[in-house]
């Protein structure tokens, strides 16, 4: 039986992602990009990773967003200087350049909690790329800890 890598935030605890699904390291080591895809259950059309790791939606507005970022990588990064001092310069460069990045496709972004809606975890963005069938999924690595099954 082959093992699976689940990826859960380290603050939450919250299961939000797993390699069953195509991924790839973006922003220095900062980010994961995994994509998603529509899938039909009973009579309607969900996104398989929302609907397997039990992701809900959280409305935020720039501001909303911006303030959440603030905090979380402070956090993100205390952390890391505490257990992974040498992620710290990547994240700092990475997540920075993942914030911006957000902030320019903000108005095609929804953003996600994992299943306790604990707004003081991993927020998980998604938006649809180009071809309008997937959809992209994007987290913050270094505030995520991966579990074998």
């Amino acid at each position: 039986m082959s093992k699976v890598k689940v990826w859960k935030d380290s603050l939450s605890g919250d299961e939000l992602c797993s390699d069953d699904y195509p991924h790839k390291e973006i922003f220095d080591g900062a980010g994961l990009e995994v994509q998603g895809k529509y899938i039909k259950k009973g009579d309607r059309d969900v996104v398989n990773l929302v609907d397997e790791f039990n992701l809900n939606e959280a409305a935020l507005s720039k501001k909303d967003f911006m303030a959440w970022a603030k905090k979380f990588l402070v956090k993100t990064r205390e952390q890391l200087a505490k257990d992974q001092a040498d992620r710290v310069d990547g994240f700092k460069k990475g997540s920075t350049k993942m914030v911006k990045f957000i902030m320019g496709k903000f108005d095609e972004c929804q953003f996600w909690t994992g299943s306790s809606y604990d707004l003081d975890g991993s927020l998980v963005v998604s938006y649809v790329k180009d071809n309008g069938k997937d959809v992209t999924f994007l987290y913050f690595l270094d505030a995520l800890k991966a579990v074998t099954y």
